[in-house]
C-alpha cells in the first residue's frame, strides 16, 4: 500500500510541475509595427514577416504557460508568444537558424533552417513537445481575427 502511495505522490508532483512553461524573454529585435485594427496580408512580404502562435489549446486542460514558445533567430531573442498572439519583424533575406524552446510535459529545444525570401509572409509557431515547432505557411488561419498583438516590449538596438 505504501509503495502505491509513493508512486501516486511522485506522479502527482510530476504532473503539477511539468507544465510550468518557458520563461518570457525580451526581444533583441525591434518589433516592426503595431496596429489595433489588425493586419493585412497584402502588407506582408519583402522582409516583413508575421509570426503567430498557432498551437492547439483545450481550455479545460491546457495550462496557459504550456502554450508559450521562445524563439531565437540566429541566436537573437524574439518576443515570447502565447497562444493567440502575433508580432511582425522586418528581416533581411537569407537563411536563418530558428531555435525554439517549448516546455510542456517535456522540455524541448529544436533548431530549424528557414530561408526568408521576398515571398515569405507568415511563420506559424506551434508550442508542442512533439513534431515541428516552426513552419512557413501560405495563409492565416480562419480564426486569426481573434489573435492579439504580443505585449512583450522589445529592446531597441
Amino acid at each position: 500500500m505504501r509503495k502505491w502511495a509513493l508512486i501516486a505522490l511522485g506522479a502527482l508532483s510530476l504532473v503539477l510541475t511539468s507544465c510550468m512553461g518557458v520563461k518570457p524573454v525580451v526581444s533583441d529585435y525591434e518589433i516592426f509595427y503595431e496596429r489595433s485594427k489588425g493586419i493585412l496580408e497584402s502588407e506582408l512580404g519583402n522582409g516583413r514577416v508575421l509570426f503567430f502562435n498557432g498551437g492547439y489549446f483545450i481550455t479545460t486542460y491546457t495550462p496557459l504557460k504550456a502554450t508559450m514558445i521562445n524563439l531565437k533567430l540566429n541566436g537573437k531573442n524574439v518576443p515570447t508568444t502565447q497562444l493567440g498572439e502575433f508580432f511582425v519583424l522586418r528581416l533581411e533575406y537569407g537563411e536563418y537558424e530558428f531555435e525554439t524552446e517549448v516546455r510542456d510535459v517535456v522540455w524541448k529545444r529544436s533548431k530549424y533552417q528557414i530561408e526568408i525570401t521576398p515571398d515569405t509572409k507568415l511563420v506559424k509557431l506551434m508550442p508542442s513537445g512533439i513534431g515541428r515547432n516552426v513552419k512557413v505557411v501560405k495563409r492565416l488561419p480562419d480564426y486569426f481575427r481573434n489573435y492579439r498583438y504580443v505585449e512583450i516590449p522589445s529592446k531597441k538596438k
